[in-house]
Parts: structure tokens; C-alpha cells; sequence
């Protein structure tokens, strides 16, 4: 939540590196800390998970920085395909790092790519006419931005300290890139408009999106779909191992288990960007349609809304009415692998019904995203982070008694889940709910605009 809110005043890119080093740093604090030290490995997880947590915050508050809505859907479907499908490959890589050298070595691995990826952002550099003399590798090196539009305009704007990287710093570059081949006019380009001199550093509490009721409502629909997604990844060693034995005998195994679900979030992302692009497309030329009528009946002397504008559009409808169709497969699908499971039928049937979970909940989850994000485009990353905690706190609670709900001597794995879809059945109205509140709204709007 604190990191996501500034993000929106002091830049993308500062609270980028900063929770990416703070992630590097910790991982190998964790690499390094002694086993009888309980409490120091507990304060170094919970230190790690800041920064690794508000790197997705940032993600969304990028996503809301460089897109329209129109085309928002396709950027957040790619977009949310690392975070999701990172706890899928993540058992992969974590199994076979610590069968063959230690738990250790996990976060050695972690520490490392964290901190390349931290390099990588302060190293970004200009396009390839500002450096004429530097080596060709660098020229490549091409990387995050600043995309914050209260310091960068529409792109336009030069940035300067904190917000230059760190090629710009240690290069001279010139006040204007000489011509290219793709740009053979001598005549030099006019200067790049100067940054503001101090960023006014006055916060809005993010708690306050919350007054919302639609943001609130789906954001707790979203925690709840997000938790009944991990309460199944979270079982998967504990229910496949004694289930079949003779299949998952190493953690290695254990980890290949989780491809499946790691799968459907792939496809699932890239489905749900074209999903809500296509359905935004399809919800507009009908809002288009109806503006159109409106003015045919102003114009032949009739009393409408004459002042009908972009914030008029039926955003709810055009994101959440496809989210129903597919909870159908999702709640399915959960109802089906715990039976699968339950009863040990043939290994690829849960491993199917396995992608099918994942899939559907990625579009799911993405359209939820997508949708709060649009309807406050300048608070991006800090309605992300109410995602986060939302989705954080739910799925904690849910992981945190599922391997117990789930054993045989209390409910077992087929009714743990038949449960869980019982509760995705209760929440799924809420869409409706939320999608009834916005016309309700745009309605009351209309009134005042006609009086």
C-alpha cells in the first residue's frame, strides 16, 4: 500500500529499483541465515515480501500509464501472466534447486535475479541515435522508463535526476539526436521540454478508493477467486503424493505437477487481453449506437441528455458481464479436480481440469484488474495495491487452513473443494451487483444534467 501510493507521485522507476533491491538483499540474507535463528528467517520473509509484493502494484500503475481503454485489456492480460504464472514455474525451479543443492540455494537464485533485474532498470539507455560512440551492446539495453505522467508528459518530457538512468548520467548526451537514416533531414530537432523542477509530494490516502462500492465489491470478488486459485496450488504436493505415489516421489516431480495450472494462466492471459479488448469494442459500438439515437430525438425537439460524454460509457458492463459465462468452467473445473483427486482416477483428468482452473481464473482475475484500474486511471498502482491486499489477505486465510480442511479425517480433498465452489456460487452475483450500481449512477448523472 505504501509503495504503490507514492509510485503514483515520485515515479515508476525509483520505487521499481528500490523494491527490487530491497528483494535482492533480502534473498540473500535468507540465503545466509542461520538455522537457529527462527525469528531472523521470519523478519527476512516478511521484509523480502515488500519488496517483491509491490512490484506488481507498479506493474499495473505502468499498464494504466502508457495504454488507453480501448486497448488496456491486451496490455493487462500479458502483464498479469508473470505474477500468476510465477507461482506455477516457481515449484518447478524451487524443486529442483533444493533436491540437488539445498533450500540455500533458492534464495541465492532469487537474490540473483532480482538483481539483475534491478540492473537492467537503472541501466536503461536512449535509442541507439543518442549513443554514436558507445559499444553496440548498449545499445540494446532498452529497458523500463519512466512512464509516470505527472513527470513525463506524454513521453515527451526530459527527465532528470532520480528519473534518468544511469547511461544518461555517465554519458554526455547531446541536446538533440544527429539524423538517422530513417530521419535524413539535417535540420536539428527542437529540444526535448524540460522536466518541472519539484514534484509537489502531497498523498492521497488509497483506503479512500475504497468508498467505491464497486471497486470495494469487486475488488473482494477478485480476493476471493484469487484464494480458491491458491487453495489449489497450495494442496497440490500434500493431495497428488498420497494420491499417486508411484508418480511424485521428489520434489523435482512435485514441481512438474504444477505446469499444468502454470499452462492455463499462460493461455489464459493471452485469451482474457483479446477477451476484454473485443468485448470494450463490442459494448462501445452499442453506447455509439444509443448516443446516436439521443441525438435523433434531440434534434426532432425531444428532452434528452444532450452533454452524454466518454464517462458515460458502461465501463462495468463492458469489463464484468463476461465474467458469469466463465465462472461456469471455473467452479466446474474446482468441483471436478477435487472429486478427480479424491477418487485417484487417471492423472491427466486433474491435470486438465487443473489448466481449466487456471485459465478461466486469469480472465477472471484480469477483468476484475483491468476494470479498477479504469476507473481511476491516475491512482493506478495504488488501487492495485488495494487488489493486493485484498487478494493477500483472503488467500492467506484460505492457505492457512486448507491442508487442514482438506485432510481425511476432517472434510477430504473432493468436499474441501466442493465447498470452495459453494463459495465462488455465493460471490459470482456480486459482478451483477457492481454492473447494476454503475448504470444506477450514470442514471442519476442524467437526472442532474436534464434538471
Amino acid at each position: 500500500m505504501f509503495f504503490g501510493t507514492l509510485a503514483d507521485y515520485v515515479g515508476r522507476r525509483l520505487i521499481y529499483t528500490s523494491c527490487l533491491l530491497i528483494l535482492s538483499l533480502t534473498s540473500l540474507g535468507l540465503a545466509l541465515c542461520p538455522t537457529t535463528d527462527y525469528w531472523l528467517l521470519l523478519f527476512l520473509r516478511c521484509l523480502q515480501s515488500t519488496g517483491s509484493a509491490s512490484t506488481i502494484a507498479l506493474g499495473a500503475g505502468v499498464i494504466g500509464d502508457i495504454t488507453e481503454r480501448h486497448e488496456r485489456g491486451w496490455f493487462f492480460g500479458v502483464y498479469q501472466s508473470g505474477p500468476l504464472l510465477a507461482p506455477a514455474i516457481g515449484p518447478v525451479i524451487g524443486g529442483a534447486l533444493s533436491a540437488t543443492l539445498g533450500w540455500r540455494s533458492i534464495f541465492y537464485f532469487l537474490s540473483i535475479s532480482s538483481g539483475i533485474a534491478f540492473l537492467l532498470i537503472i541501466m536503461y539507455g536512449p535509442s541507439p541515435s543518442y549513443l554514436p560512440n558507445y559499444p553496440s551492446l548498449l545499445l540494446f539495453i532498452r529497458f523500463l522508463p519512466e512512464t509516470l505522467r505527472a513527470i513525463v508528459g506524454n513521453g515527451s518530457i526530459q527527465t532528470s535526476f532520480p528519473h534518468r538512468p544511469l547511461i544518461h548520467m555517465i554519458g554526455r548526451l547531446p541536446p538533440n539526436p544527429p539524423p538517422t537514416s530513417l530521419s535524413p533531414s539535417p535540420s536539428p530537432s527542437p529540444p526535448l521540454p524540460k522536466p518541472p523542477l519539484h514534484i509537489k509530494l502531497k498523498l492521497k490516502n488509497p483506503f479512500l478508493i475504497l468508498k467505491n462500492p464497486s471497486i470495494s465489491l469487486i475488488l473482494l470478488f477478485n480476493a476471493t477467486i484469487n484464494a480458491v486459485y491458491y487453495s489449489l496450488t497450495t494442496t497440490l504436493s500434500t493431495s497428488f503424493t498420497p494420491a499417486y505415489p508411484t508418480l511424485f516421489v521428489n520434489e523435482t516431480q512435485v514441481g512438474l505437477g504444477f505446469l499444468s495450472v502454470g499452462g492455463g494462466m499462460f493461455v489464459g492471459s493471452l485469451v482474457a487481453g483479446w477477451v476484454l479488448d473485443w468485448e470494450y469494442g463490442r459494448v462501445g459500438r452499442g453506447w455509439e449506437r444509443e448516443r446516436e439515437r439521443e441525438r435523433e430525438r434531440e434534434r426532432e425537439g425531444r428532452r434528452v441528455n444532450s452533454n452524454s460524454n466518454d464517462l458515460d460509457y458502461p465501463i462495468e458492463k463492458a469489463r464484468l458481464r463476461l465474467i458469469p459465462f466463465f465462472m461456469i468452467f471455473f467452479i466446474g473445473a474446482n468441483l471436478g479436480y477435487g472429486w478427480c483427486i479424491e477418487r485417484r482416477v487417471y492423472i491427466a483428468v486433474p491435470l486438465v481440469l487443473q489448466f481449466i482452473v487456471g485459465c478461466t481464473a486469469i480472465i477472471v482475475m484480469n477483468a476484475s484488474a483491468t476494470f479498477v484500474v479504469d476507473l481511476v486511471p491516475d491512482q493506478g498502482s495504488s488501487v492495485s495495491a488495494c487488489n493486493n491486499l485484498f487478494r493477500s489477505t483472503l488467500g492467506a486465510i484460505f492457505v492457512s487452513v486448507i491442508n487442514l480442511i482438506a485432510s481425511p479425517d476432517v472434510l477430504g480433498v473432493g468436499w474441501t473443494f466442493g465447498l470452495l465452489g459453494c463459495v465462488c456460487v455465493v460471490m459470482t452475483p456480486v459482478v451483477w451487483v457492481v454492473i447494476w450500481i454503475g448504470e444506477r449512477g450514470r442514471e442519476r448523472e442524467r437526472g442532474r444534467d436534464l434538471t
